[in-house]
């Protein structure tokens, strides 16, 4: 009986971090990616172009105008 090796899945997202100013806008990420991956992440104010691709795929985030004016954050996860 052989053993068979079971390959980890990797990820990863070029840049891993993305700013914006209050005026909203776009901003890319590449995904480098093992096997096919789905982006979890739901908030109002910023949306992804995507929430699922392959490797080498870029996913655009659009933020809308703060108009608030507090600061406000987001995570998204990308998962194989």
């Amino acid at each position: 009986m052989t053993k068979q090796e079971i390959k980890e899945a990797t990820i990863g997202v070029t840049p891993d971090y993305i700013e914006l100013t209050l005026l909203g806008g776009e901003a890319e990420v590449t995904v480098s990616s093992s096997e096919d991956w789905t982006l979890v992440g739901d908030y109002t104010w910023i949306t992804p172009s995507s929430v699922q691709g392959k490797n080498g795929s870029t996913v655009t985030f659009n933020a809308e105008v703060n108009t608030t004016g507090k600061p406000r954050s987001a995570s998204f996860t990308f998962k194989v």
